[in-house]
């Protein structure tokens, strides 16, 4: 199992390719409650909703433990004291790929700065 990020829900949503769904079926891919929320926040009618609705079933999702959250703000804690401040969504998601020992499926470029600066983050690499 990986962990998708936001950015890989919304490019299926926007630009679905069938490579990309055959990694989310065989992977299985999986998001967590963080990236709901994030596809979610861009909706503008009950209509995009229920297309978000759909999108995201295609996905497993994961629990995340409460334990996590304390992890995610000290995460984030270290990345501000480097210079680096990335959405908070973003940290989350990196934190709770760790805590999973998923690996975490992103197009976002930034994911790479927190791999060099939280230890334990694996970056899945999307098949051509």
């Amino acid at each position: 199992m990986i962990l998708a990020d936001a950015s890989v829900v919304i490019e299926q949503q926007r630009r679905p390719t069938a490579n990309r769904y055959q990694v989310i079926k065989a992977s299985p891919a999986a998001v967590c409650g963080v990236t709901v929320a994030e596809v979610f926040t861009g909706t503008r009618t009950a209509a995009e909703a229920a297309f978000c609705r759909n999108l995201l079933a295609d996905f497993q999702c994961v629990a995340i433990p409460d334990s996590v959250w304390e992890v995610v703000g000290l995460d984030r804690a270290r990345l501000q004291a480097r210079g680096l401040n990335f959405p908070f969504p973003d940290t989350a998601v990196a934190t709770i790929a760790i805590a999973l020992d998923l690996e975490l499926w992103t197009y976002d470029a930034h994911f790479t700065a927190i791999a060099g600066v939280i230890p334990g983050l694996r970056l899945f690499q999307e098949p051509p």
